[in-house]
């Protein structure tokens, strides 16, 4: 069965800024936390399970991309959240390219198998050149949302 991606367009920042990758992250957590109605405590929770997963081992990928991610038991569905870093920003990435789509997602702990599917899923979609730039060159946080539509996680 085929579960569809589901992106809001409140979680989208066409220009999501920092000064690296932790402060990325924590622009990224509390501007899905407003979107998502989370409590105060939820969004420091998952900051800090965010940035401690990212100091565990780099999310950056090649091409321009990161995929930072953490799960939480606070949480019982999947959250995810895509940011254009126009600038670049290091996340480490294999190809030391700085990232410019960052694509956070939040799921819950008991859903391992659909944390690793999804992953898959956006870095599959994400791996395609023509992907990649139809993001970057993006107007609306909508044109986005239709771009992450295209994604399906088997299960």
């Amino acid at each position: 069965m085929d579960m569809p991606l589901v992106l809001n367009p409140e979680c989208v920042d066409m220009d999501i800024e920092g000064d690296d990758k932790y402060s990325i992250i924590k622009n990224i957590i509390e501007k899905m936390s407003n979107a998502c109605e989370f409590n105060h405590k939820l969004t420091r929770d998952i900051i800090k399970d965010m940035i401690s997963r990212e100091r565990l081992m780099s999310t950056g990928m090649q091409c321009g991309i990161a995929l930072p991610h953490c799960s939480s038991e606070k949480i019982e569905t999947p959250h995810i959240f895509a940011g254009i870093c126009k600038k670049g920003i290091d996340f480490g990435s294999t190809d030391g390219t700085n990232a410019q789509i960052i694509v956070a997602l939040v799921m819950p702990k008991t859903k391992i198998s659909q944390h690793v599917k999804t992953m898959a899923s956006i870095a599959r979609l994400l791996n395609e050149e023509k992907i990649r730039n139809e993001i970057l060159q993006a107007k609306t946080p909508q044109e986005i949302v239709e771009i992450f539509n295209k994604i399906n996680i088997k299960d």
